[in-house]
């Protein structure tokens, strides 16, 4: 009996430390959301050694709190899948809506350039053209991304200035939506998401006075030799021993993960937007006219004076 009344004891404090632990890691800004590192005090120390079950519960509360945005979520009239240019376009029109917005998309097989990429160096231009991969170029910067119907792209649009801030925040929503599947996600400095140490997702930043974008891939599945050899130049052959390299420093979603990508993206917006607006056909034909300045030649090809 006295044993029995002990343990009830132990319950109660590891609970009872829990519950303090959860309201620190919810209100307190200074937890490394990155790392997901907690440091605990000494008579938390009496419960960190049995701590992966404490680890996932307050992986589980950084990924409440940072799903508490309020967002809306964009949806387009029809379900047809468009360009890769469309979807860029209509992340400036969303800054018209005033509210931070957020929307997911795919695309057919298609390779997109960072604003400053010189397409013959990036591209394997022979190649998208045999096997009709489209190529478009971006507004923002960093590197060359191939995308199909098999992975899902993000957009979130925000009417903050702060550049650090706001590629922080992004990094933090999607890292915390990923934990709360119960993956081990972390962010770098490269921008990248990493699940286990492997990349599954690669974002980008585009700001002007009055919004910033924040874009990126989640590699749910892809089809890999053309990721790899549609922004390969030819020059660069790929040997099958490069392919397994690749393969090895990147993950796929699915391997982590029972949902399937509509069951994945449901979640998402279930988990990142609080709101709905459902866009027009008037909103439709004003971002297919943003669109036409994705669609000239001097800015695909990046032969602008």
């Amino acid at each position: 009996m006295i044993i029995y009344f002990q343990s009830l004891i132990i319950h109660f404090q590891t609970l009872k430390i829990i519950c303090s632990l959860a309201t620190r890691v919810l209100y307190s800004k200074e937890v490394d959301f990155a790392h997901s590192t907690y440091n605990f005090s000494q008579k938390e120390k009496i419960i960190e050694n049995n701590g992966e079950l404490l680890k996932i519960f307050c992986n589980f509360v950084v990924a409440k709190r940072l799903t508490t945005y309020s967002m809306i979520h964009l949806s387009l009239p029809t379900d047809e899948t468009r360009r890769l240019s469309f979807y860029l376009a209509m992340e400036e029109y969303a800054t018209k809506v005033k509210e931070d917005a957020f929307f997911l998309w795919q695309v057919e097989p298609t390779v997109i350039l960072g604003r400053h990429q010189v397409i013959e160096n990036e591209v394997n231009i022979d190649y998208c053209r045999e096997h009709g991969i489209q190529f478009y170029r971006r507004k923002s910067g960093g590197g060359c991304v191939y995308a199909d119907k098999s992975n899902v792209m993000m957009s979130y649009i925000t009417s903050s200035d702060e550049v650090q801030t706001t590629f922080r925040e992004y990094m933090e929503m999607v890292c915390g939506m990923l934990r709360e599947l119960g993956l081990e996600a972390t962010s770098t400095e490269h921008n990248d998401v990493l699940i286990g140490g492997r990349k599954v997702s690669g974002n980008a930043f585009y700001h002007k006075p009055g919004y910033s974008i924040v874009h990126g891939t989640m590699l749910f599945d892809t089809d890999m030799e053309h990721m790899l050899r549609a922004i390969t130049p030819p020059q660069q052959k790929l040997d099958k021993h490069g392919v397994q390299s690749v393969r090895q420093r990147i993950t796929l979603l699915k391997e982590h993960t029972d949902l399937t990508i509509e069951e994945f993206k449901a979640f998402a917006i279930k988990r990142l937007c609080d709101k709905e607006l459902r866009l027009t056909e008037e909103d439709v034909k004003n971002i297919e006219a943003i669109e036409q300045e994705y669609l000239r030649p001097e800015f695909i090809w990046g032969i602008e004076d």
